[in-house]
């Protein structure tokens, strides 16, 4: 069903675009009765270099087809729709995560207020960061790096929303996930990033809780009775976090997403406008042994950048059978065999919907432009994807804190004044 729908939406765009030859007008010469002397075998006609000095072999077509179009992007288009669905499945899981629900013991998030003895933050998480300046093709960039992480965490109370208490006992290191909060300013080129957990502030934990059938509503901190306590599992560090439950998750979900309709836009112009014939032919072509009726040849000035120009020659034949007529272009070997009545027949793979998509030769084959294409933006894809979904990671997952913006450091600093006074 899949390959029967792709080959029609490769054939309605072939035959809408209809690859327009340019010098149909161009005069066909007939070619003369065949004679048996030195005529080309069925083998020897599909030797790759009997075709079109644009094609590439049979062989070599569907590999790097099937490697660069169907592998690779098909490929990582299902990874993007993968992570896209895990990342929503997890959005949704925090989302829906019931606030008032009974604490159990084992791996848990725990959600609620923070409550310290004093009064104080729970946790101070301070970033030092120096900028560095520089020049790139007439443009200024700058860049605040980081130098220096300090990190101070201290045990405390999380109240849920039905009035349970939970102790949290963090390790240090734990990873602090949010945004930061304040900034201090040493210099022109030095700065401290600050995020503080402050009592009251609402967060989710996440770690081994033990302890859970003694919950108490009415237990206080400082009395030191039981309560469950929160503290790292084995196999991960404590999370704790004033981000908003799934909102992470559905900007990386986000992200998939975009990088998938990306993958899939280029995956259905690959089938149904660059490899159309070939996709058309591979799941709908037989071969036919057509009667050759007429030659011709036209020549065309070519001129690469930075180099002297040549003629190119191209060279067609034409055939016959059935009442339908196939055109294709071939080498010049072909050709000249044809022209002198040794290739009385010869073999084309047409399209049993339609026959006005055709090639000459027995096997599947396609251009070497069009495979320079697919593997081209197969390798720019496996290079962006990977890019973005690194460069686009929340801070706190990045092994350094670095922020690179452009314009000297006075004009970073002036559009972050203007944004603050924009928001009130």
């Amino acid at each position: 069903m899949a390959r029967s729908l792709l080959a029609r939406l490769a054939l309605a765009a072939f035959l809408a675009l209809g690859a327009c030859n340019k010098h149909e007008d161009d005069p066909w010469t007939p070619v003369p009765p065949g004679v048996s002397v030195g005529a080309l075998s069925l083998g020897d006609v599909d030797r790759p270099e009997h075709y079109d000095s644009s094609q590439t072999s049979s062989e070599m077509s569907v590999t790097l087809f099937g490697a660069f179009v169907v592998l690779a992007i098909g490929g990582m288009l299902s990874l993007s729709a993968f992570f896209w669905w895990s990342s929503r499945r997890r959005a949704r899981l925090e989302e829906n995560f019931d606030p008032n629900a009974r604490l159990q013991d084992g791996v848990s998030v725990v959600f609620g207020r923070v409550e310290t003895d004093d009064g104080g933050p729970a946790v101070i998480l301070r970033v030092q960061q120096r900028a560095r300046e520089w020049q790139y093709k007439g443009a200024w960039n700058h860049a605040w790096e980081e130098v220096h992480r300090e990190l101070h965490v201290r045990p405390f109370i999380v109240r849920t929303a039905n009035g349970t208490t939970v102790r949290v006992e963090p390790p240090n290191p734990v990873q602090v996930r949010g945004e930061f909060t304040s900034r201090v300013r040493h210099n022109h080129t030095e700065r401290t990033e600050v995020l503080e957990i402050k009592h009251g502030a609402e967060i989710h934990v996440y770690g081994a809780l033990s302890g859970s059938s003694q919950q108490s509503t009415t237990m206080a901190y400082r009395a030191g009775g039981t309560m469950p306590v929160l503290s790292a599992t084995a196999a991960a560090p404590m999370v704790i976090s004033t981000e908003k439950p799934g909102a992470q998750p559905r900007a990386r979900a986000k992200m998939h997403r975009n990088m998938g309709i990306a993958l899939a836009a280029w995956l259905l112009i690959a089938v149904t406008m660059v490899f159309q014939q070939f996709v058309v032919l591979a799941v709908t072509g037989d071969v036919v042994q057509a009667q050759v009726t007429a030659t011709r040849q036209w020549r065309e000035w070519v001129k690469p950048k930075n180099s002297r120009g040549y003629w190119r020659y191209h060279y067609e034949l034409r055939a016959e059978s059935d009442g339908n007529v196939y055109v294709d272009e071939v080498s010049n070997t072909i050709y000249m065999m044809a022209a002198s009545g040794q290739l009385p027949r010869a073999p084309f793979m047409v399209s049993s919907v339609s026959p006005s998509v055709h090639q000459f030769g027995n096997d599947l084959h396609t251009g070497q432009g069009r495979l320079a294409v697919a593997i081209l933006l197969a390798i720019v894809f496996a290079c962006v994807y990977p890019g973005v979904s690194l460069s686009t990671r929340p801070w706190y997952q990045k092994k350094k804190l670095k922020q690179q913006l452009a314009g000297h450091i006075e004009d970073g600093d002036a559009r972050e004044a203007a944004l603050k006074r924009s928001r009130g």
